[in-house]
């Protein structure tokens, strides 16, 4: 992936946090040097497989 569309898409992902998210989720990702993006993304995908094992 080009550096351009990495960076549009951490933008995107993190435009959709507010400023108080996006804090703490920069820092936490800085503490495990991983992108934002991709820290938004496990997120994500954690709380969603948390989900479906309740649901099922």
């Amino acid at each position: 992936m080009s550096i351009i569309k990495k960076q549009i898409k951490d933008a995107t992902i993190t435009s959709k946090l507010t400023s108080k998210q996006k804090s703490k989720i920069e820092t936490l990702a800085k503490k495990h040097n991983i992108t934002t993006s991709n820290l938004v993304l496990q997120l994500v995908e954690d709380g969603y497989k948390n989900i479906t094992k309740k649901d099922l």
